[in-house]
């Protein structure tokens, strides 16, 4: 099941992504989940875990426009855990993006067509306690080392 969500953009912002999934043939919805994955992937956001999740600014009800955006389940996961993790609204991840990481990304992602949306279909949870603290490691991806434990494991062992 697809998840809808709501965000804000601005018209000026709007038109750049509309431009850029027209040029490159992706629907901006696609276009969207890829430049936010983008930014997680490659740490484009100072993680701040000290303060409550901020919200872009708004300067007046003309200069922005609501925008409705279907998300599959495992994007829209991320996009919970982006928002837990650097402490910003989706609206300010989408403006962060277009404001600083917009012309790397069309370098790396749009121009090379390396436009596979099926980029989160690996997730894990790793949950343990170190010194009596409990914690959770959140995997955006396989990492090997998981990898490597799923296959030492036995062939008729049931993997969730």
């Amino acid at each position: 099941m697809n998840f809808e969500t709501t965000t804000c953009i601005s018209h000026e912002h709007r038109e750049i992504l509309e431009l850029y999934a027209k040029k490159y043939n992706v629907s901006l919805r696609n276009l969207i989940a890829m430049l936010v994955q983008y930014i997680a992937e490659h740490e484009k956001i100072m993680f701040n875990g000290n303060r409550r999740i901020k919200y872009r600014s708004r300067k007046g009800h003309h200069t922005w426009q609501r925008m409705h955006i279907v998300l599959y389940p495992q994007e829209y996961e991320f996009v919970l855990d982006m928002k837990k993790v650097y402490k910003m609204s989706f609206a300010l991840i989408i403006a962060f993006g277009i404001d600083f990481v917009l012309e790397e990304f069309v370098k790396s992602v749009l121009e090379k067509g390396n436009t596979d949306n099926y980029r989160l279909c690996n997730y894990h949870f790793e949950f343990g306690e170190d010194e009596g603290i409990k914690y959770c490691h959140v995997y955006w991806g396989l990492p090997t080392k998981i990898l490597t434990q799923i296959l030492k494991l036995p062939q008729n062992s049931l993997l969730l």
